[in-house]
């Protein structure tokens, strides 16, 4: 058989996140799944080392993408980028509305 006839069809992204982590010890930034406006097929996979890389240090300095941003009062919550960030930080942790004046 070629390549192109093993294509596995999957009916939901539960199935395809379950395929990759079984058959090729991948997976998918579930950040990117959730935020990122692209098809599922464009997100690349990775291993758990690579996904631990994208999510801390990005994806390369061609690529612009410097990681996920951590959330220094929950950790280890990340979000998908600065803006999301600090939505959450606005929302969830309080701040001197004095000091912020200054």
């Amino acid at each position: 058989g070629t390549r192109a006839a093993k294509k596995k069809r999957l009916r939901a992204l539960p199935a395809l996140q379950s395929h990759l982590r079984t058959a090729h010890n991948m997976t998918l930034c579930e950040l990117c799944i959730t935020h990122k406006r692209d098809f599922v097929s464009k997100l690349p996979r990775f291993t758990p080392q690579g996904l631990k890389s994208h999510q801390t240090k990005g994806d390369g300095p061609m690529s612009g993408f410097t990681g996920h941003p951590l959330c220094e009062f929950c950790k280890p919550t990340r979000f998908y980028d600065v803006v999301k960030l600090h939505e959450h930080l606005n929302k969830e942790h309080y701040k001197c509305h004095i000091c912020e004046k200054a």
